[in-house]
């Protein structure tokens, strides 16, 4: 008995097998109708995708990490998924395509698979210098380290105030600091007139941070620059202006109150949805971001992948 039990235990610490899934991908402009705007405040375009898939489990993506060399990517869905895929780009280095893509399932530290939104809400997700990857979970608030995806999640320690949070308005950006620590923001959990809660951790120290909030824009991700700075991504909704995003510069990644400086603000004619991913790397002696949307499974939004050059 005891000898069944120890291989079982050690197959659930294997990685589970990724499944192909079919995701077809379509580039599109910068501007809707205007093929040949490639240029948005401080950003150079350098291609676009819509992403679709016959599916039904495709969608809900979040957390986004590309590859140091942008070949590949890595997503998260809200629905407990890894999504994995091969990036292409034409002649110019303009992103052009997405191919290969696998998925598998986000599992707790006892290797069950993590289902429903009470377990599989993942929201945030960053790489670590040393390999494996840290996701960030809404509703049932918490953090788990991953090895690889398809590997068990291991519990990382967070501050007890996380587990207070309201349940939607959990951590949405989390990114990797250059001294090692990591930063985590609420989407919409505020501790002062105008400001969300955040945090950032080193082992099993917390120091709170905070981030400016107007009840409209509010954090989605975050992802440190090749030059040390802080990019947020930001994104607003209201049923009758539609979704916004803005990308937010913080030059101070070590103040308290943290604060940004707009660098870019994504809305209508520009291709517009639910931005909640973003991912930047040294690329070809470049500043290369990738912004990735959360369509949410509804079919009036879209998958949308977009890449850009920081331009100053």
């Amino acid at each position: 008995m005891w000898l069944k039990s120890a291989l079982l235990i050690a197959l659930l610490a294997l990685p589970a097998a990724a499944e192909p899934i079919e995701v077809r991908s379509q580039t599109i402009p910068l501007t809707r109708g205007v093929q040949t705007e490639a240029r948005l405040d401080g950003l150079v375009y350098r291609g676009g995708l819509e992403l679709t898939s016959p599916d039904q489990r495709f969608g809900g993506l979040s957390g986004l990490v590309v590859a140091d060399d942008g070949a590949s990517l890595l997503a998260i869905s809200d629905t407990g998924l890894w999504l994995e895929a091969t990036l292409s780009y034409d002649e110019d280095g303009n992103l052009s395509g997405l191919s290969a893509a696998e998925i598998t399932p986000l599992r707790a530290d006892s290797g069950a698979v993590l289902s429903g939104k009470r377990d599989g809400d993942a929201e945030g997700l960053t790489a670590l210098a040393e390999g494996g990857y840290l996701v960030s979970f809404e509703r049932r608030h918490r953090v788990l380290h991953y090895a690889a995806p398809g590997a068990n999640g291991a519990p990382v320690w967070m501050p007890e105030a996380l587990a207070s949070v309201d349940g939607n308005g959990g951590l949405e950006a989390l990114t990797m600091l250059g001294d090692g620590s990591l930063l985590a923001l609420c989407e919409d959990e505020f501790v002062s007139e105008g400001r969300l809660a955040g945090w950032r951790v080193d082992g099993e120290t917390a120091e709170a941070v905070t981030w400016p909030g107007d009840g409209y824009f509010k954090p989605t991700a975050a992802s440190v620059l090749p030059d040390g700075r802080l990019l947020v991504l930001e994104r607003g909704y209201k049923p009758v202006a539609g979704a916004k995003g803005r990308l937010m510069l913080v030059e101070n990644v070590v103040d308290t109150a943290l604060s940004g400086r707009e660098i870019a603000r994504l809305q209508p004619p520009i291709q517009v949805d639910n931005y909640e991913g973003l991912a930047s790397l040294e690329m070809a002696g470049e500043t290369r971001l990738f912004i990735l949307s959360d369509d949410n499974f509804n079919r009036l939004q879209r998958t949308l992948l977009l890449s850009f050059v920081l331009a100053d």
